[in-house]
């Protein structure tokens, strides 16, 4: 009825794109842009997966760099962005993105993004499965998750595999690359000069810690980037060839250091290691101790 249009072009653009027609959509997204000069940030997201689909993947990580900075509360186009750069081989920039994607999600209240729901151990990390079914039809959902295959912020949990024994508190986990330790090794560890990192929160890490331990919260939090656990800032206190011991405050969150422990093998450090009983199991066995900042 109106061929100028500009909003119904852009939504004939997106349907073809979700049905597998991105050259069509293409053609549409562009007109629909040359229309509406001020056109929306939904536009940019539809432009770049019609250039995704293409597999023009230098242009759509240009047009998603774009539409994240005009879109950004919203995870779509940084998903887009990063398989475009895992397209690429551009891994590293490809992680970066999805990382941005978590700490969007962590400020909802939501947890970190997966390929999948569970991992093939049965291990279910969080409930943040990509829905692959917003990206279009079959061979658009391959083609995004064919680059997000080897983005690390999406593989770290495939490392780990769950054992459950029978009755609260026997559940354990076994991380492919790391190595569990008990209390008389991590001393001997200690004792050698091996780094210590304590995953927990802050305030529990002022309260009691082994001495000499290093923060890295694991979880997300608006505290600065050098106190919360990212391969940059383990690299800014140990060596990818150093021995790393990493535990928390509670050794019942066992999930807790086995998702840090996956996340630093994952990350290429070759010597990691997991101390299950934290600084209670230190303090008991009278070894050093430290409180406050």
């Amino acid at each position: 009825l109106d061929e100028n249009d500009a909003a119904a072009l852009a939504g004939l653009a997106s349907a073809l794109v979700q049905t597998d027609r991105p050259g069509e959509g293409l053609e549409f997204i562009r007109k629909a842009m040359r229309l509406d000069p001020h056109h929306p940030p939904s536009s940019l997201i539809t432009l770049g997966a019609a250039q995704f689909g293409m597999e023009q993947y230098g242009d759509a990580a240009a047009t998603f760099e774009r539409a994240v900075k005009r879109n950004p509360d919203n995870e779509l186009p940084r998903i887009y962005l990063a398989s475009s750069y895992g397209h690429l081989g551009r891994i590293k920039d490809g992680d970066a993105a999805i990382e941005s994607a978590n700490d969007l999600r962590a400020s909802l209240g939501m947890g970190d993004l997966s390929l999948e729901r569970k991992s093939p151990s049965g291990f279910s990390p969080f409930q943040g499965e990509i829905d692959f079914m917003r990206f279009g039809g079959k061979r658009a959902q391959e083609r995004v998750r064919a680059g997000l295959a080897e983005i690390p912020a999406l593989t770290w949990q495939y490392l780990i595999t769950v054992h459950e024994g029978l009755g609260a508190g026997n559940t354990w986990y076994e991380v492919k690359g790391a190595t569990q330790i008990d209390l008389d090794t991590a001393k001997a560890f200690y004792d050698r000069g091996a780094v210590f990192v304590d995953i927990s929160y802050p305030d529990a890490w002022k309260e009691q810690r082994i001495s000499g331990a290093i923060l890295l919260n694991y979880k997300r939090s608006a505290d600065s980037p050098q106190t919360r656990l990212t391969e940059e800032s383990l690299m800014a206190v140990a060596s990818k060839a150093d021995e790393i011991v990493l535990h928390s405050y509670d050794p019942a969150l066992g999930h807790i250091p086995a998702r840090a422990v996956a996340k630093a093998v994952n990350w290429g450090f070759q010597k990691v290691y997991f101390f299950t009983g934290g600084a209670p199991a230190w303090r008991d066995a009278g070894y050093p101790v430290e409180r406050g900042q």
